[in-house]
């Protein structure tokens, strides 16, 4: 039996999305190439990922472990900066392998191929990728994402961060940037574990906590947005993120121990993860999304951003020494903690 494998990459915690719906999965087999990337000017390398669909009369599991079925020998990648309508220069991609390198599993690791450039991008540009395998044309094209305004929590080094109220959220406040439409905050908690007879530093370690997702109303900007975050939700977060308690060990709060780190997507984004999400009910069909001219994946932007070295609350300390969901992880009141930061600068 033939059978057709579609090789889906998913890099960066993203997936394939478009905006049209006219790729049939179950059509009869042609050369369709698959394309991934995300462009963000902060980033000092840029990658574009291309595969292809393959179709071949062996095990599908057999075929997929072979790089020749999943890479293309060869392409010409380059992107178009255009600014106020006018092409302003051509970014040439290079081919590199293993440079990163893939997860195991069914599809072929010996391979990865990717498409690099270390070019310096203009966050006010429009780029136009397009991809040459052998007569074949495949293009895309994407704005990037302006810088958000984040109003709360402030950069203030005097402002601390407190959780010590359960009927009262913190509330995240930020103004939404020119071409984003998704915005997830991750909540970075810094700490350090010490042996808990000798007082000896064993390690500095983070936690991280993602938040749901928020939405602008449109991609113009200038939108003000809200996270609230519950003060109990905190505590039962670290709580079992440390779990199980380790007896042997004492923990303190970093004097700089909360980061703020915003990740912003593209519209296109948006609509992939929208549409994306699990089918309720007995209907599991759902159509295929690409914004890739002659090809099929995605080209988009993303944006990072963050208040970092937050402090939290004196009272925030002593709740994760004494509260009931982080008592037993071994953190010392903030008269400890305060203690081990004047001896420790």
């Amino acid at each position: 039996m033939r059978k057709i494998i579609i090789f889906i990459l998913i890099l960066f915690s993203a997936v394939i999305y478009s905006c049209k719906t006219d790729f049939k999965v179950n059509s009869e087999w042609k050369d369709i190439t698959l394309v991934y990337g995300l462009l963000n000017q902060r980033d000092t390398a840029h990658y574009i990922k291309i595969n292809k669909i393959f179709l071949g009369d062996r095990s599908a599991y057999e075929m997929a472990m072979i790089s020749d079925s999943v890479n293309y020998s060869n392409a010409i990648v380059t992107l178009e900066e255009w600014k106020n309508n006018i092409s302003t220069r051509i970014i040439n991609f290079y081919k590199t392998t293993n440079e990163i390198i893939k997860d195991s599993g069914i599809f072929a690791t010996d391979s990865n191929i990717l498409y690099k450039s270390k070019a310096t991008l203009n966050g006010e540009s429009l780029y136009k990728l397009k991809i040459l395998i052998g007569n074949k044309l495949i293009a895309s094209q994407t704005n990037l994402i302006d810088s958000i305004y984040i109003q709360q929590p402030t950069t203030t080094t005097e402002q601390t961060v407190s959780f010590e109220n359960y009927a009262s959220p913190y509330k995240t406040k930020w103004t939404s940037a020119i071409n984003g439409k998704i915005y997830e905050l991750t909540l970075r908690f810094h700490y350090l574990e010490a042996n808990k007879q000798t007082g000896v530093i064993i390690t500095h370690d983070s936690i991280d906590w993602a938040l749901p997702a928020v939405r602008s109303a449109g991609i113009e900007g200038s939108e003000t947005m809200t996270l609230d975050i519950g003060c109990e939700n905190f505590y039962r977060f670290i709580g079992g993120k440390l779990f199980p308690p380790d007896a042997n060990v004492i923990r303190y709060v970093e004097k700089k121990s909360l980061d703020f780190i915003f990740t912003v997507g593209g519209d296109e984004l948006n609509t992939y993860i929208e549409v994306s999400r699990p089918t309720e009910g007995l209907t599991m069909d759902k159509p295929a999304y690409t914004n890739i001219e002659n090809g099929i994946g995605i080209f988009s932007c993303r944006y990072n951003q963050g208040i970092f070295g937050k402090r939290i609350s004196e009272k925030t300390i002593d709740s994760l020494a004494s509260g009931s969901f982080t008592k037993a992880l071994g953190f010392k009141n903030s008269q400890f903690t305060i203690s081990y930061w004047s001896s420790h600068p």
